[in-house]
């Protein structure tokens, strides 16, 4: 009998011995856990304030950037373009940093002739810009070729639009057909600049979108006046996001300047414009300075990025200003109708309604 008890109290112990192991391991991997998880967090606050820190840097030398543009665009003074990643940009002032450099915008990008401009218009107001490539480039001006997107608001994914030369009404029209029309207005400004130039070298495309549309268009350079064109439009991504893409490429003649003025009708649109020759797109001139800044703190990189519009062309929707007298010659079609494009010179002023 005491040699029983003494292995029954030989086993308890053991297992006592078993037990606290056990727990210890437990709490040990509990400790360690916290001390993974606190870790993480400490880093993740880190990241966040490095990533705060480098957007405030970069946005510091965007504006600081955006600023000296437009001074000397203010003094007509020619902008110059930027490509530096140093202790010092734009040649005009420094890194914003710290006394051991931890906080600095260490690249800035000046852009003066980007290859594409962009724009974004809301219905019923209108972006004017100049389409100018380098008069001595090589390659002959082929196209001027324009991309909008914009959001769509069917109650379902399948869509349809109206024919060439139709304009519903705006209710009727975004209940069916999601992409936006536009209205192109457009100059060749390569040679006279004088009015009677312009009315002979002036054209009105309203380009309205379908599916299967052809994207490439010719205007006939010796024939101005009211053009009807349809183009590809495509929708995207799915209910209740869906957005769309349409593009045309305007074969023009091969000049170095146009003015152009384009105005959505039936929605908002980004416009994204560019100027073809030889299979390749083009510097643009005096249209648009795009402007990008890179901040750091430490490991960390934030880059943002502006457009500055370098010209004024400016003035009113539908409206003609000149120092001559003009005679304007108005043709109003109702909605749902269509119309049939021409151009006829006037001698006097009168209105007329088809």
């Amino acid at each position: 009998m005491l040699r029983s008890n003494k292995i029954i109290h030989s086993a308890e112990g053991i297992v006592s011995i078993i037990v606290t192991m056990v727990m210890i391991i437990v709490i040990t991997l509990v400790v360690i856990s916290f001390s993974v998880l606190a870790n993480n967090e400490d880093q993740r606050a880190a990241f966040r304030q490095l990533s705060l820190e480098a957007y405030y840097a970069a946005n510091s030398g965007l504006n600081n950037t955006v600023s000296i543009v437009e001074t000397d665009i203010k003094a007509s003074q020619p902008i110059v373009n930027q490509h530096r990643c140093s202790t010092t940009v734009y040649n005009q002032y420094d890194t914003l940093s710290s006394s051991s450099q931890d906080v600095v915008y260490t690249c800035v990008n000046v852009d003066n002739t980007p290859t594409y401009a962009q724009q974004s218009i809301a219905q019923g107001s209108y972006w004017a810009f100049p389409v100018e490539i380098n008069p001595n480039a090589t390659a002959a001006f082929q196209s001027i070729d324009f991309t909008w997107t914009g959001s769509a608001t069917l109650g379902s994914a399948s869509w349809s639009c109206p024919s060439t030369g139709y304009f519903y009404p705006y209710s009727q029209w975004n209940g069916s057909c999601p992409p936006s029309a536009i209205q192109i207005d457009l100059i060749d400004g390569s040679n006279d600049t004088s009015l009677a130039y312009d009315q002979k070298h002036y054209y009105t495309i309203f380009v309205t979108p379908n599916q299967s549309a052809n994207q490439i268009h010719n205007i006939n350079t010796t024939s101005p006046g009211v053009y009807g064109l349809s183009v590809p439009c495509q929708s995207n991504g799915s209910l209740p996001n869906l957005t769309y893409s349409c593009e045309l490429k305007l074969k023009v003649h091969p000049s170095g300047l146009y003015y152009v003025r384009v105005m959505p009708i039936y929605g908002n649109i980004n416009l994204n414009v560019s100027a073809i020759a030889g299979g390749q797109p083009q510097p643009l001139y005096n249209i648009q300075a795009n402007i990008d800044v890179t901040g750091k703190a430490q490991g960390v990189l934030k880059r943002l990025d502006a457009t500055i519009p370098l010209n004024n062309l400016g003035g009113v929707p539908f409206a003609l200003q000149s120092n001559q007298s003009i005679c304007k010659q108005i043709y109003g079609v109702p909605a749902g109708s269509s119309y049939t494009p021409y151009y006829q010179a006037e001698t006097g002023c009168h209105y007329s309604w088809l």
